[in-house]
């Protein structure tokens, strides 16, 4: 049914579900969540893995040959805070060695915009740390793109998940805005990051 009205990239979790592990619910694939892929192959569904616990993602790529991305997660590596926000676990974020994962299948990492997924300093309750396409974004694509490329970075954005303009990048107001992160990737890299890299993804991927 799904398949009818046009879906084509499913994850399995937020927090854990009854197909697998999520963020701040370790955990593996279930019975249903191996039936789940199992459907999806069948189709040619992309999977994303955002949000998907560390074990059940280890678990989707050994089971799941098909496309995979991670629509918006950033790496954890640059995230370590002594004082970590209770509200964002952890294993929200990808370790170095998942986005590697992602990068060998050809798949693709969309950079979270989200202030408190760009910057460990930047709580709930304390918002006194600056978030900016110039400092925290930049460093984070250039991470990415020194583990899998540039041709697999993009903008995965989550501004639509309820959040006010303050839990944002300073320069970003509107979508226009978005033309700022031509300004912190090399030259040969910009078309891809702001949109063809999603594009031959996507044409790649989909039936």
């Amino acid at each position: 049914m799904w398949w009818s009205r046009g879906v084509r990239a499913v994850g399995l979790t937020w927090g854990r579900t009854r197909y697998a592990g999520g963020t701040g619910a370790p955990g593996g694939l279930t019975l249903e969540g191996h039936e789940l892929l199992k459907a999806m192959r069948e189709r040619g569904m992309i999977l994303d893995t955002s949000h998907l616990a560390e074990q059940a993602f280890y678990e989707a790529l050994a089971y799941y040959p098909d496309r995979i991305m991670a629509s918006h997660s950033n790496p954890r590596a640059l995230l370590n805070s002594p004082i970590p926000d209770p509200v964002i676990p952890p294993d929200r974020h990808l370790s170095d060695d998942m986005i590697l994962a992602i990068g060998a299948r050809g798949g693709m990492v969309g950079l979270n915009l989200i202030n408190y997924f760009l910057e460990a300093r930047w709580t709930h309750s304390d918002q006194s740390t600056p978030v900016s396409i110039f400092d925290q974004c930049q460093n984070i694509l250039e991470h990415n793109a020194a583990l899998i490329g540039w041709e697999s970075v993009g903008i995965g954005s989550d501004l639509d998940a309820t959040i006010s303009l303050d839990c944002s990048p300073i320069e970003l107001d509107t979508i226009a805005d978005f033309s700022r992160f031509s300004e912190v990737v090399p030259a040969e890299a910009r078309a891809g990051v702001l949109g063809e890299n999603w594009l031959r993804f996507l044409m790649a991927s989909l039936p």
